[in-house]
């Protein structure tokens, strides 16, 4: 695995979500509706419910909101108080939902992996390896790989300023079920980190301790044992991509969290 921080922006992300978690400021994970954004919401709210933070999650409407940031929704939630942003899997090209938030007083932390545009939002922190000035070589990532990244070098932080002196530190390698199930259904390629985030989360997801998880695999048929990438891309993740299409992806994301 390449050093965290040799992702852009890695440090500014880290130290303004810190930031939010000691002064206990409303944050808002902002999701998607497909796969990749559920499974990398899920892994930012489980990781600020292991270490008993309370944080609010959007998912947006397929046919109301659109895809990726909406700016009525970021305007409703800032008006809500939400003082700062987490957006997986979206954010970076939506300039003028940053903006918005901007104009609130609110602040955008975006973890992605689209091609930018011409111009990054005018975010606090920018994560996504296809920036040009971004020097994490491996630019394949799903987002929830990226926001695994993120949560690999948030935990550094806090347990460099002695966070998890009084409590349990999360151990992440219990976060690779989702890592994985994002990535295949994701269809990136699975070399680099990505082959090895999905090695070891299908070891992963045939222990996990989600109750969401092993229900998709008992209702999908799949013995955890003997599960394969296969098995992810066409038998758990269609059903998790299927909330989002017929309803609203939220239940998917409450499943898995």
């Amino acid at each position: 695995m390449p050093a965290p921080n040799l992702m852009k922006d890695m440090e500014r992300a880290v130290e303004r979500i810190v930031r939010a978690l000691e002064r206990e400021e409303d944050v808002c994970v902002w999701g998607d509706y497909d796969v990749d954004g559920v499974t990398s919401a899920a892994q930012m709210l489980t990781f600020f419910r292991e270490i008993d933070f309370s944080c609010r999650s959007f998912v947006p409407d397929r046919f109301k909101d659109g895809y990726g940031l909406n700016s009525d929704r970021i305007r409703e939630l800032c008006e809500d108080g939400v003082e700062l942003f987490i957006t997986v899997d979206c954010g970076i090209t939506g300039n003028e939902a940053v903006e918005v938030a901007r104009e609130y007083g609110a602040e955008v932390v975006v973890v992605d992996h689209h091609k930018p545009g011409t111009t990054l939002p005018d975010a606090v922190a920018v994560l996504d390896p296809h920036r040009d000035d971004c020097a994490f070589p491996d630019k394949r990532l799903a987002a929830c790989g990226v926001t695994w990244v993120l949560l690999v070098a948030l935990r550094a932080e806090l347990r460099r300023r002695d966070f998890f002196k009084d409590r349990s530190e999360p151990d992440l390698r219990e976060w690779l079920d989702l890592t994985a199930i994002g990535t295949v259904c994701d269809m990136v390629e699975l070399h680099g980190l990505n082959r090895a985030i999905v090695r070891h989360g299908l070891d992963r997801i045939a222990k996990s301790k989600r109750a969401g998880v092993r229900a998709l695999c008992d209702v999908a048929g799949v013995d955890s044992d003997r599960l394969s990438a296969g098995h992810i891309g066409f038998h758990i993740g269609p059903r998790i991509n299927a909330a989002g299409r017929i309803a609203h992806a939220a239940a998917g994301l409450e499943l898995l969290t």
